[in-house]
């Protein structure tokens, strides 16, 4: 049973929306109908939690990598690069007012 309640959450909810709080709550009713054990309950708010997080973690980093391609291709400017146009801008306009 703990099992397909694993699958179930995984599949019909989306674990990346999935709060600790959601899960405890969905857990406890699950509890208090006595489709769980309170130990498999434990074990079912551990593991959702860390498999929520580690998703939630795993689409950050693509969605990191995807804003970091697509600014790549529009060939802006990196703050470095401007930090150094701003030295260089400096560096001018010293010698021009001296």
């Amino acid at each position: 049973m703990l099992n397909f309640i694993r699958k179930s959450l995984l599949v019909g909810v989306g674990l990346t929306s999935l709060t600790e709080e959601k899960i405890r709550k969905l857990v406890t009713s699950w509890i208090e109908k006595g489709e769980l054990t309170e130990e498999e309950g434990k074990s079912l708010v551990k593991d959702m939690t860390e498999r929520a997080k580690k998703s939630r973690e795993e689409l950050d980093e693509k969605i990191s990598r995807e804003v970091s391609k697509v600014l790549a291709k529009m060939n802006l400017a990196t703050k470095k690069e401007v930090d150094e146009l701003k030295e260089k801008i400096e560096k001018v306009s010293e010698k021009i007012q001296t």
